[in-house]
């Protein structure tokens, strides 16, 4: 029994349709795995307008949180808070950082929420957390060099 068991495995690998089936399994096996990732040349880049030069604190931040969420950022300066929303409109920046109304600061502002799970979303989060961190400490009587010292923990 042995013998013929081991006889028609041996016909069966040599037979052309096993062997063609074979290469097609491990094509399409292959090109499973390649084919979403030919897309992702990397991490992505967020951009993020400002109005006005950003300074080195804002910079600071932005490159911090994009480091978290695995992404880069390109820094956009804009004239003014009317050329921001146009840019938030046409999708020329992603976000923008405005200066508050009513108190010190800058504001984080988007067309859509991003989602949580997303790189944006995460991005998003971050630098929001860290600019609420930082007004935080400020209005605590820290100089911003130090405030910002403090959030990168050195």
């Amino acid at each position: 029994m042995r013998l013929v068991a081991a006889r028609e495995i041996r016909e069966r690998v040599r037979a052309r349709s096993f062997q063609i089936t074979t290469v097609l399994v491990a094509l399409a096996v292959a090109a499973a795995i390649v084919i979403p990732n030919l897309g992702d040349g990397g991490p992505g880049t967020v951009r993020l307008g400002q109005v006005g030069t950003p300074t080195a604190e804002t910079r600071e931040t932005a490159e911090a949180a994009a480091r978290l969420a695995g992404l880069r950022v390109e820094l956009v300066t804009l004239p003014n808070t009317g050329a921001a929303e146009g840019a938030l409109r046409s999708d020329d920046v992603d976000l923008a950082l405005l200066e508050r109304r009513e108190a010190s600061g800058l504001e984080l502002v988007t067309n859509d929420r991003p989602d949580e799970d997303s790189d944006l979303g995460r991005f998003t989060a971050a630098v929001s957390q860290s600019l609420g961190l930082r007004s935080q400490l400020q209005q605590a009587g820290l100089k911003p060099d130090v405030a910002g010292a403090a959030l990168r923990g050195s």
